[in-house]
C-alpha cells in the first residue's frame, strides 16, 4: 500500500480524501480547503496543503501522485522522469467516467473494496431519483453567465434531473458561456446559481445585475430559482447525486409553481 500519497489536482483530492486515512496521505492541494469548491474540505484539515509544485511535491518524498489530466504538464513530466509514480486522472465528463475514477482510484490506492462500496451508493442515490413527466428547461448562472453543454458531468446530472439545459441550444460543448442577453431570450423554466463565496468578487457582483430580475419563462412569468453548491457537481464523485436530488426537486417545485399560479 502506498503510505505517502500526495494530490496536486482539486479533484483527485476529493477521491484521494474520500477513499484514504490521513495516516497515509502527505499532502492535498490548498483548495482541498476550500469548503466552496471542495465537497470533502472538512477531512482536508490538518493535512499539508501544496500548490501543484514539482520543488514541494520532491520534498514531501511521496511513494505515489494523483493528478488531473490537466495538471500542469511541467510538473508532471519532471516527476515522471524523476522516477516517481504518478498517476493521472481524466476530467468526470459523465457519470461513467465518474465511476472508472473511482474504480482506479481504488485500484492504485489499495482499497478497491471502498471503492467498490462508493460507486454502488452513487447508482443507489441516483436509482433513487426517478423524476417522470416533460423536461424543464434551466440554466446554470455562474460569473459571466456560465452554462453547461453537451459531454459534460453537468449534462448528465441535467438529464437525471430530467432538465434541459438552454445552452444546448447554444451549440455549447462542455462548459462554455453565455451572455446575459441570450439568458434572458432562451426564456429558461428553472434558473440555478451557486451560492455566493465569502471574498469579493467582481464576476459575483456584475451576477446582481437589475436585468437577472428581468428574465421571464415563455408564460412571461418570474421562474423559481434553486442553489446548487459548486462542491457537489465541478469534481467527479459519489457527491454528485446529491446535486441529481436537488435539481430533480427543484424540477418537481417548479411544475407545481407553474400548474398553481
Amino acid at each position: 500500500k502506498p503510505t505517502r500519497i500526495v494530490s496536486i489536482n482539486l479533484c483527485t483530492d476529493q477521491l484521494l480524501l474520500q477513499l484514504v486515512g490521513h495516516k497515509r496521505i502527505a499532502s492535498v492541494t490548498y483548495l482541498a480547503a476550500d469548503p466552496y469548491i471542495s465537497y470533502s474540505a472538512n477531512r482536508a484539515v490538518g493535512l499539508v496543503k501544496n500548490h501543484g509544485l514539482a520543488e514541494e511535491v520532491i520534498e514531501l518524498r511521496p511513494d505515489l501522485i494523483l493528478a488531473g489530466a490537466f495538471t500542469s504538464r511541467p510538473t508532471t513530466s519532471l516527476l515522471k522522469k524523476l522516477g516517481y509514480r504518478v498517476i493521472e486522472f481524466k476530467m468526470a465528463g459523465s457519470f461513467e467516467t465518474l465511476r472508472q475514477n473511482i474504480i482506479k482510484a481504488g485500484e492504485v490506492l489499495d482499497e478497491e473494496k471502498k471503492a467498490g462500496r462508493l460507486v454502488a451508493q452513487f447508482n443507489t442515490a441516483l436509482g433513487r431519483v426517478a423524476p417522470n413527466g416533460r423536461l424543464v428547461s434551466a440554466i446554470i448562472l455562474q460569473p459571466n453567465a456560465a452554462g453547461a453543454g453537451n459531454v459534460s458531468l453537468l449534462d448528465d446530472i441535467f438529464r437525471s434531473a430530467n432538465l434541459t439545459s438552454i445552452s444546448l441550444g447554444q451549440g455549447i460543448l462542455g462548459i462554455g458561456w453565455l451572455t446575459l442577453d441570450q439568458v434572458i431570450w432562451a426564456q429558461p423554466e428553472l434558473i440555478i446559481s451557486d451560492v455566493d463565496p465569502s471574498w469579493p468578487s467582481l464576476g459575483h457582483f456584475a451576477m446582481r445585475h437589475p436585468a437577472y430580475r428581468a428574465i421571464l419563462d415563455k408564460q412571461g412569468r418570474v421562474p423559481p430559482r434553486v442553489t446548487l453548491p459548486a462542491n457537489l457537481w465541478n469534481c467527479g464523485g459519489p457527491q454528485v447525486a446529491k446535486a441529481v436530488s436537488i435539481l430533480a426537486k427543484a424540477r418537481a417545485d417548479a411544475l407545481d409553481l407553474r400548474e398553481n399560479r
